[in-house]
């Protein structure tokens, strides 16, 4: 493959990557709109006082939290992995650039 190809394929990465991270973040928000909800409610169900009514709700909407923290970790994840597929264009950018200015330069 030549500096354009690799070009190429490092841009297509990054439409994946887009595309993953704004799953990610949508799940994310669907999560965390189901937690929310779910703890709101259980809180009110709760009695006593506001840190008791507040450890009881967050037992009682456990799996939504962890639900909630993991579909974070895979936003996180797929943003770091966006960010390393943008480096890898900024580089081959930069490659392409010294390459076309050392053509010229010999022209």
């Amino acid at each position: 493959m030549d500096k354009e190809q690799l070009l190429e394929a490092a841009l297509d990465a990054v439409a994946v990557r887009e595309q993953a991270f704004e799953e990610a973040c949508i799940a994310f928000a669907d999560a965390e709109s189901a937690y929310r909800i779910r703890k709101s409610k259980a809180y009110l169900e709760a009695e006593g006082t506001e840190k008791a009514r507040e450890a009881t709700a967050i037992v009682k909407v456990e799996r939504f939290l962890e639900a909630r923290n993991s579909t974070q970790a895979v936003k996180e994840f797929t943003l770091q992995k966006l960010r390393d597929a943008q480096a890898v264009v900024s580089a081959r950018q930069s490659l392409l650039a010294a390459d076309i200015r050392t053509n010229k330069a010999f022209a």
